[in-house]
């Protein structure tokens, strides 16, 4: 249940409350660390993407704080997005802030995040294009491959180009 400080919150408030709970259980301040960095990094390149597609920004940031959560709280890549989006979900719910389509905008694009290579929901693809975009500006020097080296060539000509 809520108490009366915590309804004085923001919905974005809130849930940055209960990640930096979460991340506090991590043993290791390196790991805690870069979990928070990744996490944080990739809320601010989803709204800078949600801006210029004209997306809702603050969806996109809650999307981007949780994507990789469950991941960095249990060290298991398994099937993160699946397990990433119920955990969020858990986390969106016990707010009771969120309707039921702003839960499955944030979760489906968890959900699917690691599919790179594949098309969703443009809220699905904002959320990938995130997550590629916060590594890029983490390491520069890293070498992509694959879907995930033409998803960042498309990310370079949209935010290059004029329109």
């Amino acid at each position: 249940m809520n108490t009366p400080d915590h309804d004085k919150l923001s919905r974005r408030e809130q849930i940055e409350d209960r990640v930096c709970d979460i991340l506090a259980g991590i043993d290791s301040p390196k790991e805690r660390q870069q979990a928070s960095a990744h996490l944080f990094g990739t809320a601010r390149m989803a709204v800078l993407i949600a801006r210029k597609r004209g997306l809702d920004e603050d969806l996109a940031y809650l999307a981007g704080l949780l994507h990789d959560l469950r991941r960095f709280q249990t060290g298991i890549s398994a099937e993160h997005g699946p397990e990433g989006a119920r955990l969020a979900g858990s986390l969106l719910d016990s707010t009771g802030c969120f309707t039921r389509s702003e839960r499955e905008a944030v979760c489906g694009a968890i959900w699917f995040h690691s599919e790179k290579g594949s098309r969703h929901l443009p809220f699905d693809e904002l959320l990938k294009d995130a997550d590629i975009l916060d590594r890029m500006l983490a390491e520069p020097d890293e070498k992509m491959t694959g879907a995930d080296a033409r998803r960042a060539e498309r990310l370079a000509l949209e935010f290059l180009s004029r329109s």
